[in-house]
């Protein structure tokens, strides 16, 4: 591992732009690179990234450029890891002087001025950004009676499982439209077209299941392609929408006047004052039910706010005949029986997995009902008495 330390302070894309440049410049080496998140170093501006931890790491066959810092902000322009392949197999040249080769190029290139660097196209250049239309009195007042479209991205089972709950158990005036995506896209798309479906339906609200980062490129194209209005892209495994990706699609997506959310687990999701989203998360998001129950044994449950996965109706059913001392641990258990969706990997900033996550949603539901009942047997002592 080799450190490049860099005085001066830059924008974002001129670090991007300089490490492409210096790429090109390198004879006998293939360059590739694939989407990633900035980060920034102390108290730096979000339009600046201070270069002084930027890590190379070596390896047998590639040389990796990394860049890290110790506070994680929204970048200006996010790419990931730089990949260079030798082109023959003298390895001993690799380390010896591409390392070398590198680290000189790209010091020459980042004091030079942005426009002199040249980015390449694939980074540098953007299409027109399409601004969808707002939404008229009248197609406010159909989203307002119920009437709306949802159009969902699936991989595999994971959107599948969703899109046929929310289908099965959705009001009778939502129309649910699906588009599949294959697998094993590439790390970069550099045309989207290559791989969106040929036909995309119009539709209100835009719910990207994917199941690979490379596929969340595509969310942007296909809210656009669809002229959706509102986008619910929930994050139940942070591998398939990581937080710098997330950050540059809810950029675009408001570029285009196109409303988002990204609910971390997708049973968190709460009403946002979007009359679109809203009329989703009334139906689907963090579950709320009402309780009712005799001689301190439930008797009936029902449910106002269920998971999109459904995991809300099946506790539900699972506490009937239950005491409420009981309920809230039954709940989590119950929950734990339940093929969630979420992953089991833990969240470096939750310090728990999201599929726990999920779990205390319902927890917490059902405890939030029965705290008053439980206050009131709570028995006060006088000391006067005594």
């Amino acid at each position: 591992m080799i450190n490049i330390s860099f005085d001066e302070p830059a924008r974002g894309k001129k670090i991007v732009a300089a490490i492409n440049s210096a790429c090109k410049r390198l004879e006998g080496v293939d360059f590739a690179y694939t989407p990633y998140q900035i980060h920034y170093k102390g108290e730096a501006s979000e339009k600046q990234w201070f270069y002084d931890n930027m890590e190379l790491i070596m390896s047998s066959t590639s040389l990796k450029v990394m860049a890290d810092g110790t506070q994680r902000m929204d970048a200006e322009s996010i790419y990931s890891s730089i990949t260079l392949s030798p082109k023959d197999d003298d390895e001993s040249k690799l380390v010896s002087e591409l390392l070398k080769d590198f680290k000189t190029l790209l010091k020459a290139e980042i004091s030079r001025p942005f426009e002199e660097i040249a980015p390449s196209p694939e980074i540098s250049s953007k299409k027109e950004t399409v601004k969808i239309p707002k939404l008229t009195e009248e197609e406010e007042g159909r989203i307002k009676d119920g009437n709306i479209h949802i159009l969902t991205i699936v991989q595999g089972e994971y959107g599948e499982r969703i899109t046929k709950y929310i289908a099965d158990r959705g009001p009778d005036s939502w129309e649910v439209s699906t588009i599949t995506l294959e697998k094993d896209l590439p790390d970069m798309i550099d045309d989207p077209a290559e791989f969106l479906p040929p036909d995309i339906p119009k539709a209100d609200l835009l719910l990207p299941m994917q199941e690979e980062s490379a596929a969340a490129q595509l969310i942007v194209d296909i809210a656009e392609a669809a002229q959706v209005r509102g986008v619910i892209a929930p994050i139940d495994n942070s591998d398939w929408l990581p937080e710098g990706m997330k950050n540059q699609i809810k950029r675009d997506l408001d570029e285009r006047g196109i409303k988002s959310v990204f609910p971390r687990p997708f049973c968190i999701l709460d009403e946002v004052g979007d009359v679109l989203i809203d009329q989703f998360a009334k139906r689907f998001g963090r579950p709320k039910l009402t309780l009712k129950w005799e001689n301190d044994k439930i008797t009936e449950v029902d449910i106002l706010v269920d998971a999109a996965c459904g995991s809300a109706k099946f506790v539900a059913e699972k506490l009937i005949g239950i005491s409420l001392d009981e309920a809230v641990e039954k709940a989590g258990l119950a929950h734990h029986h339940f093929p969630c969706l979420a992953a089991m990997k833990v969240e470096p900033d939750l310090e728990d997995t999201l599929m726990h996550v999920s779990g205390l949603q319902i927890k917490m539901a059902v405890d939030k009902i029965l705290e008053p009942e439980r206050k009131k047997k709570v028995v006060y002592v006088d000391p006067d008495t005594f």
